[in-house]
């Protein structure tokens, strides 16, 4: 009985040292497929007043005449707004929140052409760094 019960207090403990580490690095870490072929990477540094991802990437936006068909958008200071679907975002207000150092992959065509990024808190320039796939 004795060894039954060390076997389970050992198989709870083997099972909490695989699984919470485990747990961790998933959500700590965040792996983005490409699926298209991926443009060049452009750094760019968002302002209180929202833009689109073409006007922060600038030139190149449009590979050889084809529109991206997903964007990788990781904000690397401060945090900034996103925005969706004709929506402007607002400093302090409409938009979702990303975290300094976290990334978002938009994968609609449609979504890539109406997103819009703006700094999260006002003053604070958001560099972030956008990867388009065509």
């Amino acid at each position: 009985m004795k060894r039954r019960i060390a076997m389970k207090k050992w198989l709870v403990v083997a099972i909490g040292l695989v699984v919470i580490p485990a747990m961790v690095f998933a959500a700590s870490n965040s792996v983005f497929s490409i699926m298209g072929d991926a443009g060049g990477t452009v750094r760019g540094t968002l302002t209180d007043t929202a833009r689109t991802i073409d006007n922060v990437v600038g030139t190149g936006y449009d590979k050889g005449g084809n529109h991206p068909i997903a964007a990788l958008i990781t904000v690397e200071t401060f945090g900034a707004r996103i925005a969706f679907g004709g929506v402007t975002p607002t400093v302090g207000g409409v938009g979702h929140v990303i975290a300094a150092g976290s990334s978002i992959r938009v994968s609609s065509p449609t979504m890539v052409g109406s997103t819009k990024l703006v700094n999260a808190v006002a003053g604070d320039n958001s560099v972030v760094q956008i990867t388009l796939e065509y």
